[in-house]
């Protein structure tokens, strides 16, 4: 039986811990699985850091898609021009590597917006769709939003239903059952609570420490507060407040220390300043059965993704109030962190998910038919023009962010959100 032949394409890919267990889940009897990836270059115009995997990192995770039978291949991008995603990367040898490969269908993560590489490709792309953006590439063929609310946004934004649906991120049940309590000194009866989170400054939020600290001086009991990765605002925001047992943890290589970390906590306090798309890490939490506190914000996708396992607050106060609530009942904290592990199970557990991702691409692959396709050939070597209406976008968003910093103290994401979601609609008018 011919294999179909899938190529994982994503800039920094080799951080993206969501893409490798899916490229390794699939079935390697039905699909012949590349992964191309590269460590981050520099993004013109942009203040957001790409995660920068170190060498120990880049090490374990090609030998583990190796041994989940994909073929990871490296290729380097020095400059991305983030104004328009479309433009050529700079000093970039994905070309040269890409045109030595067969490739049937690609896939990749992203925003939703057309971007550079695959809107240069002659080959159907499939799109994980994180922020609800469209693409109107003709060889966009499929776009999995990875959440009821980022298909929502999807539609409108004017993208094809027929090409849409959700197909939420598979996360792994829990790898071990250790947990890191003797190694922090932390007793048997205190209660643990804590979150994991990317370490980018822009994302921090105090929400869950200060109903922490507020719990802390209300209960006799020993409250602990860890956070593995996040922002170094974390660590600031604990000193400049008073937050006693405060640990604040790097992530292990591997795929083991998420689980180690998880399981040492009682209840899971998620905070985050703009709010998730779906919800990772809540997803996470939910397989080792923790109860989740959260909070409304921009992007409120977690309300569905959290669903019985927990409550999602609207302010400060109420998330202090619920924490005390399941500090002094921590058995109907568990019997709320079970019902989340149940929707867990049935909604984001590898099996079902990776089922249907496996007859997406078959589907695709025999009954996709684009015609206006663009050569890889007119395009290999990146002969695009620069977009300037592109530029005087993005200098105006550019100076309405800053406006916002000096007068509010900090950045406007959601006016640049709602900007770029107007030009969108002017633009495919």
């Amino acid at each position: 039986m011919k294999r179909t032949k899938i190529s994982f394409v994503q800039y920094g890919g080799i951080s993206y811990r969501s893409l490798i267990d899916l490229a390794i889940s699939l079935d390697k009897n039905l699909f012949e699985v590349n992964y191309f990836w590269c460590h981050p270059g520099k993004d013109l115009f942009s203040n957001f850091n790409h995660l920068q995997a170190t060498p120990e990192q880049v090490s374990i995770e090609v030998q583990r898609l190796r041994d989940g039978g994909v073929t990871p291949i490296q290729f380097s991008v020095k400059k991305r021009f983030i104004p328009d995603p479309t433009l050529p990367w700079i000093d970039t040898d994905f070309f040269e590597i890409f045109e030595d490969i067969e490739t049937d269908i690609i896939f990749t993560w992203k925003g939703g917006r057309a971007e550079y590489p695959f809107n240069n490709l002659d080959v159907p792309v499939v799109e994980w769709n994180v922020f609800g953006m469209v693409d109107r590439s003709p060889n966009l063929v499929k776009s999995l939003a990875i959440s009821p609310l980022c298909r929502e946004l999807y539609l409108k934004n004017g993208g094809d239903a027929d090409k849409s649906e959700v197909m939420y991120v598979p996360v792994l049940a829990p790898i071990n059952t250790d947990n890191l309590r003797v190694q922090l000194s932390i007793e048997d009866d205190a209660i643990v609570c804590g979150m994991h989170q990317r370490p980018e400054d822009a994302i921090f939020s105090p929400m869950s420490m200060d109903a922490v600290l507020a719990a802390s001086k209300k209960l006799k009991n020993k409250i602990y507060f860890l956070v593995l990765g996040g922002s170094k605002l974390y660590q600031s925001h604990a000193n400049s407040i008073g937050l006693n047992n405060f640990y604040q943890l790097k992530y292990e290589p591997g795929i083991d220390g998420v689980s180690r970390f998880l399981n040492t906590l009682d209840i899971y306090t998620h905070a985050r300043a703009d709010g998730e798309t779906l919800g990772r890490v809540l997803q996470e939490a939910m397989m080792h059965k923790l109860p989740i506190i959260s909070h409304k914000a921009q992007w409120n996708a977690h309300i569905e993704t959290i669903g019985p396992g927990g409550v999602v607050v609207s302010n400060s106060s109420q998330y202090a109030s619920i924490l005390s609530e399941w500090i002094l009942d921590i058995s109907r904290a568990k019997k709320i962190g079970a019902l989340g592990y149940d929707q867990a199970v049935k909604k984001y557990s590898f099996p079902a998910i990776v089922s249907r991702f496996e007859g997406i691409l078959i589907e695709v692959t025999q009954n996709v038919d684009f015609t206006s396709r663009k050569s890889i050939k007119n395009y290999s070597k990146g002969a695009v023009s620069i977009n300037y209406v592109y530029l005087v976008r993005y200098f105006f968003i550019k100076i309405i962010n800053k406006v916002s910093t000096i007068v509010l103290g900090k950045s406007g994401p959601g006016a640049i959100l709602r900007l770029q979601q107007f030009y969108n609609r002017l633009r495919y008018k």
